[in-house]
């Protein structure tokens, strides 16, 4: 965990505000990762929750239903944000168009689903 500094935070703070009105029309490929990338960042770093800016996301990732990668890499970053069930939602309905990769991610968040569930 580091300590960021406050105006890196602010920094932070000014990219997820220009992404998300970026996500409210057709983002391009560039903005979806960067958006990805600083929801990883926020987890890494303790500076943020990314849910708001992971659920802007996905509409635009959902709508490029060709692109498996990019769900892939929304997946991964719910099951890091300790939500796999937005994982699961995510990657259940084209499970047999996911790689080595994301098949792995999908199982994962299954089981954390059932060890949720048996509690």
């Amino acid at each position: 965990m580091s300590q960021l500094s406050q105006a890196k935070l602010q920094e932070l703070d000014t990219l997820e505000e220009s992404i998300l009105s970026a996500v409210t029309g057709q983002p391009d490929r560039q903005t979806i990762e960067a958006g990805l990338s600083l929801a990883e960042t926020r987890l890494g770093t303790h500076s943020g929750d990314p849910y708001h800016l992971l659920s802007a996301l996905q509409p635009a990732i959902e709508g490029n239903g060709k692109d498996t990668t990019l769900r892939v890499k929304l997946g991964r970053v719910y099951l890091a944000a300790d939500l796999p069930w937005h994982t699961v939602s995510l990657l259940e309905t084209n499970a047999d168009q996911l790689d080595r990769e994301g098949k792995e991610t999908l199982g994962k968040a299954q089981l954390a689903l059932r060890r949720f569930q048996r509690q």
